[in-house]
């Protein structure tokens, strides 16, 4: 795709080159890792079970995921959050809301953010509002940034254009095909793409919807039983929540 820099366009051509749309791709695998760089793709199928992991008081995130039993196949970051400016170990306050079996457990600063729900039905729904649908809701999580929600590129959207940087991401998309696409980048010294080349290689890829998760410092990618890259020492303890994937 020419509209998308030289080593994102790499990757789109690396998977086309091998001849795998997403449908033919899970076909043969549940899931599939690639890695370039400090950009990583996982692909599955849209019948990977979410779960909102959240933090424990005394335990980093990292642990969580790690000593999660049965073990998640996949874990990235969650919602974005605060520092807590009175906390000892900065514990950061939730961005957003989470749903578990259709109830708040648990709210923080209330705006228009996006969200991801998992549906009792094995669906994912995702939209953009003050509040996380709890009917029929298995788990679901606000505070996310709107990239594509429902086919509508979301760039004018405020929460999409203060988080219009190059950083570390981590975000999730679902394609027309029902299938997810997760892409995770490593924060660097030298980050190299900012939302709208993430958004061009989602849209480029069909994806109707895509919401971003926490990234910079805070991205992290759990994949195949192994850490692939973590978050940061400091990020570790104050992260309230990751969102984890079992196949």
């Amino acid at each position: 795709m020419s509209n998308l820099p030289q080593d994102l366009n790499h990757i789109f051509n690396y998977i086309k080159n091998m001849g795998l749309s997403l449908p033919m791709l899970m076909r043969s695998f549940k899931c599939f890792y690639y890695n370039s760089g400090p950009v990583h793709v996982v692909l599955g199928s849209d019948t990977m079970k979410m779960d909102i992991i959240q933090w424990i008081p005394g335990q980093g995130i990292r642990s969580v995921i790690a000593n999660a039993s049965p073990k998640f196949d996949i874990a990235i970051s969650g919602a974005f959050y605060d520092f807590d400016p009175f906390s000892f170990l900065k514990v950061g306050q939730l961005l957003g809301e989470i749903v578990q079996s259709g109830r708040i457990i648990e709210s923080g600063d209330i705006g228009d953010y996006a969200y991801i729900a998992y549906m009792d039905s094995g669906e994912y729904h995702f939209g953009v509002s003050q509040h996380v649908p709890t009917s029929g809701v298995k788990w679901g999580l606000g505070g996310l940034v709107p990239i594509i929600i429902g086919g509508r590129l979301e760039s004018s959207n405020p929460w999409f254009k203060k988080h219009n940087e190059k950083t570390g991401r981590c975000m999730i998309g679902h394609s027309n095909n029902n299938n997810m696409l997760l892409i995770i980048a490593q924060n660097s010294t030298n980050p190299m793409y900012d939302l709208n080349d993430f958004q061009n290689f989602y849209h480029s890829f069909g994806c109707e919807n895509v919401v971003g998760l926490d990234g910079s410092t805070s991205a992290m990618l759990w994949h195949d039983n192994s850490w692939k890259f973590t978050n940061t020492q400091v990020k570790d303890m104050a992260n309230r929540t990751a969102i984890g994937f079992r196949l």
